[in-house]
């Protein structure tokens, strides 16, 4: 089962672009009363030069439109992006700012500039070309970060 879901503005640079957003998988439920776009088995969502893939996956469109809200995708959560990509148990995209919370045991992203990290929770941020771990326990967290990053010499 496929289906386009809209056209998303994503930011490039100092300029925004209108991108189409199209979502495959075997299962597909709408229900209209919660807005809400419920996905299950090989779930592959693609928006541009951007790629989430997840076994289950629940995409909530905003009250006033058919335009997406946020997206969470639960159990074997791959995310890619141009130059980074990002694996976990469970992720939420929230399409106006364009980030990504990623969790995991831990989740791990792998940037092609900055290195790799691993943390509990890593926070996305798509427009500003960082990756933060910032799980929201802080001091009471369980987890250990670990991030790998490259050096380039001048």
């Amino acid at each position: 089962m496929q289906s386009a879901l809209y056209q998303a503005k994503q930011r490039n640079g100092n300029s925004t672009e209108v991108v189409p957003v199209f979502a495959t998988a075997e299962f597909m439920r709408y229900s209209d009363a919660d807005r809400l776009l419920h996905y299950e088995t090989n779930v592959d969502i693609k928006q541009g030069t951007d790629r989430l893939t997840s076994a289950i996956a629940d995409v909530y469109l905003q009250k006033d439109g058919n335009e997406v809200e946020r997206t969470i995708a639960q159990k074997n959560v791959t995310i890619v992006q141009p130059g980074r990509r990002g694996t976990g148990d469970w992720c939420q995209y929230t399409t106006a700012d364009e980030v990504a919370v990623l969790t995991g045991n831990p989740a791990h992203v792998e940037d092609a500039e900055q290195g790799t990290t691993d943390g509990n929770r890593l926070t996305m941020y798509r427009r500003e070309n960082r990756v933060v771990a910032d799980d929201t326990r802080g001091s009471q967290s369980p987890g250990r970060v670990r991030s790998t990053h490259k050096i380039t010499k001048p």
